[in-house]
């Protein structure tokens, strides 16, 4: 019985990682204009932002966001729910529809 060798694994996608440098790219430029047109309100973001991100710990931070993702995931998925109930009821009337035409 003869053994081959694995297949060596692929190369990285070179246009991927050219996607994420653009994307990076065009990121820095739209941030670096946001604040030539309004220095003042930008400095003050990055005030606010050190600020939270000094005082408040991780655990707090992942705890509120987890707060929060808990409180919007029942109206989200009650949501998500009527609108597939919505597109059940809308394919069935088609359906019959067309069945009563035939």
């Amino acid at each position: 019985m003869k053994h081959d060798a694995p297949d060596p694994a692929p190369p990285m996608d070179e246009r991927l990682l050219g996607d994420f440098k653009s994307a990076t790219q065009r990121v820095a430029q739209e941030c670096s204009r946001c604040v030539s047109e309004a220095p003042m309100g930008s400095l003050l973001a990055g005030f606010a932002l050190g600020y939270l991100i000094s005082h408040r710990t991780f655990r707090k931070m992942l705890s509120a966001q987890i707060k929060l993702l808990g409180a919007l995931a029942g109206p989200a998925v009650t949501l998500y729910g009527a609108a597939k109930l919505w597109e059940l009821a809308k394919n069935e009337a088609g359906r019959r529809a067309a069945a009563d035409k035939s």
